[in-house]
Parts: structure tokens; sequence; C-alpha cells
């Protein structure tokens, strides 16, 4: 009886004074709300290391290590000649001339790429004056990126060169060859320098030394 009376009286004064279990639910939900936005975060820095992943990728364009596919170029370039023809021999002719060619970019490592020229400058040579009247070349050109500016490349191909010596036109074709390194100025334009040799035959060589502007698109 005394443990029934007691029970009851303490009923009486929790239920008088307002007590209730609902704001304890509520505070057991407002944890569990809690800990939810607790788990949220986990989601919100793999969402920043995504984010960061892009950033990179695009830093990367911009950093030229992942080139557009095509470029066009313009080169001033001095020419030397040098060997045996049928006047006799061949030695110190530099004539200018300007070189121009158009490229494609297969992946960052390798191009292809085929070049075109004419003379512009007469040179004077141990048989008279020697000008080339014109160029041709195709090349493979394996190339490494030294950073995001610096390029190196190699160029292997077949090229053709006419030269004229006096009233004179030789004809000098084969195998062609040669290195160079090109400055990314920006996005799209470069400066490049090369040298190569445009043709090689027994007794005759023609080589090029070339500095000029690159535009990629």
């Amino acid at each position: 009886m005394r443990v029934y009376f007691y029970s009851t009286i303490l009923l009486s004064v929790f239920s008088y004074a307002g007590g209730d279990i609902v704001p304890v639910e509520l505070e057991m939900k407002d944890a569990i709300t809690s800990n939810n936005i607790v788990k949220v975060e986990p989601i919100q820095k793999e969402s920043l290391i995504k984010n960061s992943t892009i950033d990179k990728k695009v830093d990367r364009v911009k950093n030229f290590t992942n080139p557009q596919k095509y470029y066009i170029g313009i080169l001033g370039a001095e020419a030397s000649f040098d060997g045996k023809t049928n006047n006799g021999v061949l030695k110190n002719g530099h004539p200018l001339g300007i070189i121009a060619k158009v490229g494609y970019n297969v992946s960052n490592y390798l191009a292809l790429e085929t070049r075109a020229g004419v003379g512009l400058k007469k040179d004077t040579v141990s048989q008279g004056e020697s000008q080339w009247q014109s160029l041709f070349g195709v090349y493979v050109k394996p190339k490494i990126n030294l950073n995001k500016n610096m390029e190196l490349f190699g160029l292997i191909g077949y090229g053709a060169v006419k030269q004229k010596i006096n009233s004179s036109t030789i004809h000098a074709n084969g195998s062609s060859y040669g290195a160079g390194a090109s400055y990314h100025l920006n996005q799209d334009w470069s400066m490049a320098v090369d040298a190569v040799r445009y043709a090689s035959e027994d007794d005759y060589d023609v080589d090029a030394y070339a500095l000029g502007l690159e535009y990629r698109f």
C-alpha cells in the first residue's frame, strides 16, 4: 500500500510539473541530426579532392603539356652548302631563306611535320654566287618537355633541295634529320630554333640553321 501510495504521489507531482518524455525524444532526434551532419563532412572533403584533381588537369593545359593538335610556323634560315659538284668543290655557301612549317601533334611526345622553303638572298661561294631556290621536307618529330615552357625535339625524315650556282641548278635529296628546341611564350605562341640537314648525298650536304615563331591551334 505504501509503495502504491508513494508511486501515485510521484506520478501526480511529475504530471503537475509538466514532466513528459517528449523533450527527451527531441533531444535524441537533435543528437541524431547532429550525427548526420558530421557524417556529411567526409563527402564534402571528397568533393574538394575531386575539384582539386580537375584544377590540376586544367593547370596542365595552361602549362602547355597537353598541346593543341595543330601548329604552323615561320622560320628565318641560313643555309650551308658544302661538298663537291660537277662545277668543282663548293665551300662557304651561306645564303638566306625562309621556311614555313605545318604540323600535327599525335601526342605529347610525337608530332608529324612538313616543311617548305625558298631562298631570299644569294651568297658568294668558291664557284661564284649561290642561292637555294626551294626546300621541302617531311618528318617524324619525337619531343620531350623539360618543364612547362621548354621543349626539345628531333626531326627524322626525307628532304629535297634545289640550289642554283651561277647559271647551274643542283638537285639534292635523301635522308633528312635534325634537332631543336622551342620555348612556349604562352598557350598559343612559341619561339623555336633548330639545325637540320635537309639533304645528304655522297659528296654534297645541305644544312640550315633557323630561328622563328610557331602558333598552335
